[in-house]
């Protein structure tokens, strides 16, 4: 029963960081983008490709983007098969996950400009976002370790 419930985590706390949108600590669910790039690169799941792109286009839902996280995943997925850039670092990954966050939060400050016409506004917004997900990367992949009993 424990190897089930370890087999379908990754999936449903996947679900569970987007469907727990906040405004202020998880806008859009932003927060999933965590274990999508966890369970992609530092402890690979199966069938997960798939369910990470599903789940990106869940955000692009949220966020009324069309095509900006599914696109990053997309585009982070093919240089990391064409080259091999994450795969190089060890550890949590951190530096791959800051530059896959940070291609979304660029292509995102692009897409509120155009949609808004705020700069300021929408720079501090896609800057305090970027500087959250990535504070918050540290304990979410402690913990997803945790649960799957890395050493």
């Amino acid at each position: 029963m424990l190897s089930k419930i370890k087999r379908f985590f990754p999936f449903i706390i996947t679900i569970i960081l987007w469907y727990l949108s906040d405004p202020l600590f998880n806008p859009f669910g932003a927060l999933s983008l965590v274990p999508i790039y966890y369970y992609s690169y530092v402890r690979r799941q199966a069938y997960w490709f798939g369910f990470g792109l599903f789940m990106s286009f869940m955000l692009d839902f949220n966020a009324g983007t069309l095509f900006l996280f599914s696109s990053t995943f997309i585009v982070t997925n093919w240089v990391n098969e064409m080259y091999g850039v994450i795969e190089k670092e060890t550890g949590i990954k951190i530096r791959g996950f800051s530059s896959f966050l940070m291609v979304a939060m660029i292509l995102f400050f692009i897409f509120s400009v155009i949609q808004f016409g705020d700069i300021f506004g929408n720079f501090l917004g896609a800057s305090w976002l970027y500087l959250w997900v990535v504070i918050s990367y540290f304990p979410l992949s402690s913990f997803l370790g945790w649960v799957a009993n890395d050493r």
